[in-house]
């Protein structure tokens, strides 16, 4: 089979192949993580991402290619999750924008839009490092170029973006050194192996055949964790905005004119009356104006093809016009969203954005006044489109976002580009340093003054964690099995032991430095009263003059959370 161009439809069956691969594939991509305590597992956050994406083409069907593009890169750039959803919304963002004018790519066109891709997603990572997901699609797309020198056939060109794909990924333990520690490859880059072979396998008509309903899934996805309730801002929207699009049955709004053949007046008004009966057959909204022999019609279609094949037996046609109400729909939504916003009028000078989970930590940052908690954090990573929302409603000239974990700051800084309001992310990579940043801000000031009195909290603090792990790795010359509990220094693994004192007690030794520090301890969900006790008293037997705080924080995942101001 040869494939020598790919319309919009074509495109639309590839990508939702490669997401139904994929969603095959999330537990394998999850497991291939070195890490081994959840983080908002890679498998997972690409294939809700994804899931948007193909949401969005499901709902804006079209044979352009570069609108069904723009469509999938829409969704995924909302729907973003985690570091490989917005690296790989930034993959597509771009090679959307390379096919936009397309109504169809040969592979030179496919090729240089991959390109533009990855030159997209390079420029959106601050510190790209090789090893990565960025390393393989950087390398399928130059080995594209090449091939699509020599080839026009769709179909050489995929196999040969696979194989070059796959030869990366085997190389990437040799560039990162936890996955050669670990002997795994990279699982952002064998996500986008995953895709890539979807991609080929819709080209070819393959399509996955899934142990459950996953067209449901990928058609609705469901987040894993409760958004924040965001009260509307505008009540006035257009009646439009409250439609289900799934819900236009006849989709395609068409206007023509009609020259009727007939002779005599008497022949024109029964060739008008008949025309009209012959549209209520396959039509609806019939609006017919009739002016002596031309007929200016209005109708809502099904298949526009079969409204003109049985329109043209009563004479000549012209003044074609056709829209997708389905399109226009979304458009409607869009201009109200944005209208909404425009009118919205700032309450404020500056608001703050959070994310943590545990009602605890949730009530601490409320305390300190900021505007939205947003319910996330390790493993419940929020999209783009969630922060989006918490930063419109905040009500603010200025907003800054305090992610709280390094899994949610690539996709933070994706809603503050996407935000038509001035947005600061502070790029907080745990609670800790998120609370200290709440605390060092001071509306009596510049944004730029507030931005360097957090940035400087933030550098005041060390952030440790206590948690169970899940999988066994080893990490940095520490060998971790799983069900032991691990203790973490700013991110990175530094114990791990089978009881959960001993684990806390080695990793404030690590933190407490001159002993005079202010140590905080904040309680997760599955914390135990006579743990607590009696890591406390260790504190305060070694460091006499450390002053130690207890406070109930309520998250999951990490059984104790540890912040020590310097």
């Amino acid at each position: 089979m040869s494939k020598f161009t790919i319309s919009g439809t074509e495109l639309a069956s590839m990508l939702i192949t490669a997401g139904q691969l994929f969603q095959s594939k999330i537990n394998y991509v999850n497991d291939l993580n070195v890490f081994p305590v959840p983080d908002g597992d890679t498998g997972t956050n690409m294939s809700k991402t994804l899931s948007t994406g193909i949401e969005q083409l499901q709902g804006r069907p079209t044979a352009h290619i570069g609108k069904c593009a723009e469509a999938f890169s829409k969704g995924l750039l909302l729907g973003a999750r985690g570091n490989s959803g917005v690296i790989l919304s930034q993959l597509f963002r771009g090679f959307s924008k390379s096919l936009s004018s397309l109504e169809e790519a040969n592979t030179v066109q496919f090729a240089s839009a991959l390109q533009q891709g990855v030159d997209t997603a390079y420029k959106a990572v601050v510190n790209p490092v090789e090893g990565t997901i960025l390393t393989v699609a950087r390398e399928a797309a130059k080995h594209a170029q090449l091939v699509a020198r020599r080839t026009n056939d769709h179909v050489e060109l995929m196999k040969e973006v696979i194989s070059k794909a796959q030869e990366a990924l085997d190389k990437t333990p040799e560039q990162l050194a936890v996955l050669k520690e670990a002997g795994v490859v990279d699982s952002g880059g064998q996500g986008l192996v995953y895709i890539y072979t979807g991609l080929l396998n819709g080209l070819q008509g393959e399509w996955v055949t899934p142990s459950e309903n996953l067209d449901a899934k990928l058609s609705n996805p469901k987040l894993s964790y409760a958004p924040i309730e965001i009260s509307r801002i505008v009540e006035s929207a257009p009646a439009q905005t409250k439609l289900n699009p799934e819900h236009i049955e006849f989709i395609y709004d068409m206007e023509f004119f009609v020259r009727l053949s007939g002779l005599t007046e008497l022949d024109w008004s029964i060739q008008t009356k008949a025309l009209q009966a012959d549209l209520e057959k396959v039509g609806d909204s019939i609006v017919i104006i009739a002016e002596n022999q031309i007929v200016k019609v209005h109708v809502h279609a099904k298949s526009p093809g079969d409204i003109l094949n049985m329109a043209i037996q009563y004479g000549e046609m012209s003044g074609f016009h056709l829209e997708n109400m389905r399109d226009r729909h979304l458009q409607i939504i869009e201009e109200n969203n944005h209208h909404a916003l425009e009118n919205q009028t700032p309450e404020k000078p500056f608001g703050i954005v959070v994310v943590a989970s545990g009602e605890g930590l949730q009530d601490i940052f409320n305390s300190l006044g900021v505007d939205i908690v947003l319910d996330g954090g390790q493993s419940m990573n929020p999209s783009t489109e969630d922060l989006l929302t918490a930063i419109q409603s905040t009500r603010a000239e200025h907003v800054f976002v305090l992610p709280n974990n390094s899994n949610i700051i690539l996709t933070a800084n994706q809603a503050a580009e996407l935000s038509p309001l001035t947005v600061t992310v502070i790029p907080t990579k745990s609670i800790q340093q998120g609370l200290e940043a709440a605390l060092a801000f001071s509306e009596g000031t510049t944004a730029d003054e507030i931005e360097k009195m957090m940035g400087y909290a933030v550098s005041q603090v060390q952030s440790g964690q206590i948690a169970l792990a899940v999988r066994d790795s080893q990490v940095k010359g520490v060998q971790v099995d799983a069900n032991d509990f691990v203790g973490l220094l700013e991110g990175e693994i530094v114990v791990s032991t089978k009881e959960i004192v001993a684990c806390a007690q080695q990793l404030l030794d690590k933190m407490i430095v001159n002993g005079d520090e202010v140590v905080s301890i904040f309680t997760g969900e599955d914390a135990e009263n006579s743990e607590t006790e009696a890591i406390i008293a260790h504190v305060q037997s070694k460091y006499p003059n450390v002053e130690v705080e207890e406070l109930p924080g309520g998250q999951p995942l990490y059984v104790y959370l540890f912040a020590v101001e310097k």
